[in-house]
């Protein structure tokens, strides 16, 4: 998985989690109901090179607007060192401020990427397989970019964890990348509705796509702290 994850990893502390009549809390505070999304894009200037890229986020309005509002304070520290990222990050902040201040409720689209993402209505049952394809496709572009090593060690690995995997499914996703949730704050809707051995199985499978190439990066160590954190797992479970 590309390194440069920077920026794009960042774990919101979880609230303590309220039982209500909810079909699907915000990941973030666990009490709000999830009924929005937003996708914003951000430039990293690296002195001779830059890097556009986007972040998406999921969750109830508070919590996206906090999100989007935070992204572009650290844009307006580190989105400046280059002459293209001098060029375009003043108006990706102005787009960014905008788009923090109008957001609205779009249950439409927390639907559609929910579904995307495998996750069924509240009546339907979870296909734990289905689940493992949203998951997959949702990390690997996380970064805005699909690399093909990682495809093809999802597809691999997929293959020798879940029975009726199926290649075609998750390059279906892929090809939709934008209509995908955050790996991150799908994880936490996932903790949700999915039980302990179905939430360790897919985090197993993201551990394995991320140590394919026979190292884990920082980056993608803290991508998968986060997914952890989100999932709820439980510790002993894990370290098994």
């Amino acid at each position: 998985m590309p390194a440069l994850l920077s920026g794009l990893v960042q774990c919101e502390p979880l609230s303590e989690r309220q039982e209500d009549d909810m079909p699907h809390r915000c990941p973030t505070c666990q009490e709000r109901e999830l009924d929005t999304l937003a996708t914003l894009p951000y430039v990293r200037g690296f002195l001779i090179a830059y890097q556009i890229g986007t972040k998406k986020f999921i969750g109830c309005r508070p919590c996206v607007r906090k999100s989007i509002f935070k992204e572009v304070g650290l844009s307006a520290v580190v989105g400046w060192f280059s002459i293209t990222a001098l060029i375009i990050n003043p108006f990706l902040l102005v787009y960014g401020v905008f788009r923090g201040a109008v957001l609205s409720p779009d249950p439409a689209a927390v639907r559609k990427a929910l579904a995307e993402a495998g996750l069924p209505p509240d009546d339907a049952r979870v296909d734990i397989v289905h689940i493992a394809y949203g998951l997959a496709a949702a990390m690997i572009a996380a970064d805005g970019k699909i690399e093909r090593d990682e495809v093809s060690a999802a597809i691999r690995i997929g293959a020798t964890l879940f029975e009726g995997f199926e290649a075609d499914a998750l390059l279906r996703l892929l090809q939709r990348p934008k209509d995908l949730p955050d790996p991150v704050g799908l994880a936490g809707v996932l903790a949700q509705v999915l039980d302990e051995p179905q939430k360790l199985a897919v985090y197993r499978y993201l551990e394995a796509i991320a140590g394919a190439d026979g190292e884990v990066s920082a980056d993608e160590a803290a991508l998968l702290q986060c997914v952890h954190s989100r999932l709820a797992l439980d510790p002993q479970l894990v370290a098994a």
